[in-house]
C-alpha cells in the first residue's frame, strides 16, 4: 500500500540523511583541519621567512665588516668564516662567543691570495683578518663531549682545522653564566661558553651575545625551511579547495536528501491523515448501519403491528361505517340544533339590547323627574 511504501522509504530516507550530514560533518570537519594546517603553515612559514631575512641580513653584515665586497677581483676569496662554517642548532651564539674576532675573517684558498687581501684591505681600510686554507698543519686535539669544535661543521678540511687550533682551550655547557663561572674557576686553562653567548675564562668574563649569528648552511637551512613552507602551503591550498568543493557536495546533498525526507513526511502525513479520515468514517459506517438496522428492525415490529391493526380496522369497518352514518344524522339534528339555539340567542341578546337602551332612557328620565321635583320644593320652601 501507499502507507507501507512510505514507511519503508522513510526508512532509507533516514539512514541516507544520516549518512549524507555524517558525511557532510566529515567533510566540515576535514576542511577545517586543513585551515588549521593551512594557518599553522602560514605561521611557518612566515616564522622562516623572518629567520632567513634576519641571517641573511646579519651574513650581508658580517660580509661587510668582513670587507668581502671591497675583495672583488682577488682571486681564491671564499667568503667570510660564517659563509664557509655550518653550527649545530642552538649554538650559535656559543661559537660566536667562541670564535671572537675570527668570525669577521676573511677565508681564501691560498697563502698567495691572502697576501692579496690583505694588501688590499692595507691600501683601503689599514685592518683584516685573513684564515688561508692552505697553510694550516694538523692540530691533535683530546676528545671532549663539552670542546666547542663538536657542535661546528665545515666542508672545507682545513677550515676545521684551523679551528681546533683556535678554539682547542673552549668548551661549550648547556648551563648560564653563573654555571660558567664555577666552571672558569675549576679550570683557569678552559674558556667556557654557553648557548646564550655568555663567554667566561682566560680572564675575562663577558655575558651576553650580539644578535643574530649567520651562516651561509644556516641562511641556506633557512631558505630550504621557507621553501618547504611554501610548498606546505601550495598543497595545503589545493587540499582546502577540494576539502570546500566536497563540503559543497555533501552539503548539496545533504539537503537534497533532507528535502525528499521532507517531502516524504509529508505524503506519509498526509497518508497516515487519510487513513485516519478512512477508519473514522468506516467507524462511523459502522454506526450508522448498526443503527439503521436497530430502526429497520423498530419499523418491521411497527409495520406488524400497524398490518395488525389495519386487519382489525377491516373488519370494524361495517360497524364503523354505520356507527358514522348515524353519527353523520346526529350530527345534523344537532347541528339545527344549535342553529335554533344561536337564532334563540340572538333574539335574547336583541331584546337585552333594547331593554338596556329603555331602562337608560327611564333613567334620564327619572333625573329630569328628579331636577324638577327639587325645583318644585325649593320653591315651595
Amino acid at each position: 500500500t501507499t502507507l507501507d511504501r512510505c514507511i519503508e522509504r522513510e526508512h532509507e530516507l533516514v539512514e541516507s540523511a544520516d549518512a549524507a550530514a555524517g558525511d557532510y560533518e566529515a567533510a566540515r570537519d576535514r576542511l577545517s583541519a586543513l585551515r588549521e594546517e593551512r594557518a599553522e603553515a602560514d605561521a611557518v612559514q612566515r616564522s622562516a621567512q623572518a629567520r632567513a631575512t634576519a641571517l641573511a641580513e646579519a651574513l650581508e653584515s658580517a660580509r661587510a665588516a668582513a670587507r668581502v665586497d671591497e675583495l672583488e677581483g682577488v682571486a681564491g676569496v671564499v667568503g667570510t668564516v660564517m659563509d664557509v662554517l655550518a653550527i649545530e642548532p642552538g649554538w650559535e651564539k656559543a661559537v660566536e662567543a667562541a670564535l671572537g674576532p675570527i668570525v669577521s675573517a676573511v677565508v681564501v684558498e691560498t697563502s698567495t691570495s691572502a697576501q692579496h687581501v690583505l694588501d688590499r684591505l692595507a691600501e683601503t681600510h689599514g685592518s683584516g683578518a685573513v684564515v688561508a686554507l692552505d697553510s694550516q698543519a694538523d692540530y691533535p686535539h683530546e676528545f671532549s663531549p663539552d670542546r666547542i669544535i663538536h657542535r661546528i661543521s665545515s666542508p672545507h678540511g682545513e677550515m676545521m682545522t684551523a679551528l681546533r687550533r683556535q678554539l682547542h682551550h673552549v668548551d661549550a655547557i648547556d648551563g648560564d653564566w653563573r654555571e660558567a663561572i664555577d666552571r672558569s674557576i675549576a679550570a683557569p686553562d678552559r674558556t667556557i661558553v654557553t648557548r646564550d653567548g655568555d663567554r667566561l675564562g682566560g680572564g675575562l668574563w663577558q655575558i651576553g651575545g650580539h644578535g643574530p649569528v649567520a651562516t651561509r648552511a644556516a641562511l641556506d637551512d633557512a631558505r630550504t625551511a621557507v621553501e618547504t613552507a611554501r610548498v606546505v602551503r601550495t598543497r595545503l591550498d589545493a587540499q582546502i579547495e577540494g576539502a570546500a568543493t566536497e563540503v559543497q557536495r555533501s552539503g548539496d546533498a545533504a539537503h537534497r536528501t533532507s528535502e525528499e525526507l521532507n517531502r516524504n513526511d509529508a505524503e506519509l502525513t498526509a497518508t497516515t491523515e487519510d487513513l485516519h479520515s478512512i477508519e473514522a468514517e468506516l467507524r462511523r459506517n459502522e454506526i450508522e448501519h448498526t443503527t439503521l438496522i436497530a430502526q429497520r428492525a423498530e419499523l418491521d415490529g411497527r409495520s406488524e403491528r400497524e398490518n395488525a391493526r389495519a386487519g382489525e380496522l377491516e373488519r370494524l369497518l361495517p360497524s364503523l361505517e354505520l356507527a358514522e352514518a348515524e353519527s353523520a344524522e346526529r350530527g345534523r339534528r344537532l347541528e339545527s340544533t344549535r342553529a335554533d339555539l344561536a337564532e334563540r340567542r340572538q333574539a335574547l341578546h336583541d331584546r337585552r339590547t333594547e331593554l338596556d337602551v329603555r331602562g337608560a332612557a327611564l333613567d334620564e328620565r327619572r333625573q329630569v323627574l328628579d331636577r324638577r321635583s327639587q325645583e318644585v320644593a325649593d320653591r315651595l320652601a
